[in-house]
C-alpha cells in the first residue's frame, strides 16, 4: 500500500530543514494567527515522515521552544498584524477615493447637462 501523499507546507519544511526557522514558516505559509501558525508547526514537528527525514529535529525543536513566548515571535506577530492593519486601510482608502471619483463624475456630468 502506497504512502499518503505529503502536505505543502510539509514538504517544504523537509527540504528546506537546514534553514528553517518558525519566522521563515510564516513567511511561506500564512496561517492567519499565532495560534494557529504554532499548533501546525508543532504538528509538522512531530509527524513520522518530518523526523525520519531531517536529521536536525532535534534542534529544530529546541528553537520552537525558544521561540514561543519570545520577544523576538511577539515582534513578528506585532509586525505582521501592522501590515495587515495598512493593507486594510489602504484598501478602504482606495475603495473611498474610488467612490468620491465617482461621485465627482456624476456631479460634473449633471453640472454640464444643467449649463447646455
Amino acid at each position: 500500500m502506497g504512502h499518503p501523499p505529503i502536505s505543502h507546507d510539509l514538504k517544504l519544511c523537509i527540504n528546506n530543514a537546514s534553514t528553517l526557522s518558525v519566522q521563515n514558516f510564516i513567511e511561506a505559509f500564512n496561517y492567519g494567527d499565532k495560534a494557529a501558525t504554532n499548533t501546525r508547526y508543532s504538528a509538522i514537528l512531530r509527524t513520522k515522515t518530518y523526523q525520519t527525514n531531517v536529521p536536525n529535529i532535534s534542534q529544530l525543536k529546541q528553537e520552537f521552544e525558544q521561540w514561543k513566548k519570545s520577544q523576538q515571535e511577539q515582534t513578528c506577530w506585532n509586525n505582521i498584524m501592522l501590515r495587515s492593519t495598512r493593507q486594510t486601510t489602504e484598501t478602504n482608502l482606495r475603495v473611498a477615493a474610488a467612490g468620491a471619483v465617482g461621485r465627482l463624475g456624476v456631479e460634473e456630468g449633471q453640472t454640464q447637462l444643467v449649463s447646455k
